[in-house]
């Protein structure tokens, strides 16, 4: 049966969707292109190729939700930055890892961490994005003053083992052969690079004293932000380097960087740790990092400095952020209260669960995208290894969004975006439902035509709602 609110009046009736709810430009005209749900910290950092979304710091920061994991980490960044700036140690970890599974949020984190530090003064409005409005408040005098934040952006997957060069773009980079001298040059230049040369072109590590040299050669804090390490560190076990290979000596200079954010704000390392393909590798790593916190934290007693980008409960704000300009609060509160009195004046035809206070909360948290959208993508697709979680989900909601807006006239009933508006019937929703689907063992394109939809209208469902609506009865696209 329908879940519907209906009263014997108009009046008393709640607001559908379309009144509530302003979805984004790019959302609404379908232009939420492909490219801008790929976030790569690589094209931000050293090219020109990233889309406006994730290139322009204003943009960036309007559209991106401050998850808590989010102002965990700019707070602690401004925190570290003021403090070096100021020359007064702050006591603060160094070490940050962003530690979550695949599509989880961390390459994002990781862009806004790097806008930060590149260009403060186009965040819209810190206090959204900084726990502490004195902290938001100082960084930004801080920056007004000249603050200059030096960064290095170190992408696993942007290069390789024989080539660790980022830019091609920027004449002057030198042929880097190691993940510290190519960090070296994007802090400091050519100076920098002349100073650990002889450590690139033999491939060996610098030691926490030199790399402490190097990081006081220059007044500026510096941030260094590492991700996809798994994938270099899988390239890297191939190449020997005498009895060695380069994984184990990059997991030597690893150590000796963190070491040397210890003491001190001069330098923050953002490392990201996901469940990849590369999984005993991440593990690896993972263990390095936590070795080196854990000593750390037995001198300063500070707290381990692991961040989770987006908990589970903050997904569907996510969502709802990036794909509507607006929600109205009062059209999300008679919607819910409709609801709740629906199910609470006829509880033998739903679940008990429906009636719960907890129940209440879930429609109130995740409006106007429905509770069932939700688990669904993060409790069952998720479980699909090609699923990335946050930017999967954003993908097929986005496109149910354009379907829903383009033809608002056939559901002007509607409250909720619903599982079935992620229709076979949008090109880009069946492709990527596929793509998903590809390693499990059965036929699923056939299996769509067959029995959800097909272009000439003969699917069993399709069938199954003609007999339906023939009868009397609604559209199940409006239950």
């Amino acid at each position: 049966m329908s879940d519907t609110p209906t009263t014997t009046g108009t009046t008393n009736r709640p607001p559908s969707i379309f009144d509530s709810c302003e979805p984004r430009q790019d959302v609404l005209t379908g232009e939420l292109a492909e490219d801008q749900f790929a976030a790569s910290l690589a094209d931000v950092a050293h090219s020109d190729d990233a889309p406006d979304v994730y290139a322009d710091p204003r943009l960036f920061f309007e559209k991106t939700y401050p998850t808590s994991g989010l102002q965990d980490l700019l707070t602690r960044l401004a925190t570290r930055f003021v403090g070096a700036h100021n020359d007064d140690y702050t006591g603060t970890n160094g070490i940050l890892r962003l530690d979550t599974s695949f599509g989880g949020g961390k390459t994002h984190n990781q862009i806004a961490a790097y806008h930060l530090a590149e260009s403060p003064s186009a965040v819209p409005d810190l206090s959204d994005f900084i726990l502490d409005q004195d902290i938001a408040d100082e960084y930004t005098d801080t920056a007004a003053l000249g603050l200059d934040v030096n960064t290095a952006v170190f992408v696993g997957t942007h290069v390789d083992a024989e080539d660790a060069r980022s830019n091609y773009d920027d004449p002057d980079a030198p042929a880097t052969k190691t993940m510290w001298g190519e960090m070296a040059y994007q802090l400091f230049g050519r100076e920098g690079y002349e100073f650990l040369r002889e450590n690139d072109e033999n491939r060996t590590p610098p030691g926490t004293t030199k790399l402490e040299r190097l990081f006081e050669r220059n007044d500026n804090p510096s941030l260094i932000l590492i991700d996809e390490i798994a994938a270099y560190l899988e390239q890297a076990a191939a190449v020997e380097i005498g009895d060695s290979t380069l994984a184990k000596q990059t997991n030597t200079f690893l150590m000796s960087l963190l070491s040397a954010t210890q003491n001190n704000d001069k330098v923050t390392v953002v490392l990201s740790i996901a469940d990849t393909a590369f999984a005993d590798q991440a593990e690896d790593v993972r263990g390095l990092v936590s070795e080196t916190i854990s000593e750390f934290n037995s001198i300063s007693d500070r707290v381990e400095g692991s961040i989770t980008p987006t908990e589970d409960n903050e997904i569907a704000a996510v969502l709802r952020h990036r794909l509507f300009e607006s929600v109205a609060e009062d059209g999300r509160d008679a919607t819910v209260d409709a609801y709740m009195s629906l199910y609470t004046g006829d509880r033998d035809s739903f679940p008990d669960s429906a009636t719960n206070p907890e129940h209440r909360d879930r429609l109130e948290d995740s409006y106007p995208i429905h509770p069932t959208v939700i688990d669904t993508l993060t409790e069952e697709l998720d479980s699909l290894p090609s699923f990335q979680r946050t930017r999967g989900a954003l993908k097929l909601l986005s496109r149910a969004v354009y379907r829903l807006w383009q033809h608002q006239s056939d559901y002007q009933e509607r409250h909720f975006v619903r599982l079935f508006d992620m229709h076979p019937s949008d090109g880009d929703v069946r492709s990527t439902l596929l793509r998903l689907f590809s390693s499990v063992d059965m036929d699923f394109e056939a299996a769509i035509k067959a029995d959800i939809f097909s272009e000439d209208g003969t699917a069993n469902a399709e069938e199954e709602d003609r007999n339906w609506v023939k009868n009397g009865h609604p559209h199940s696209e409006h239950i």
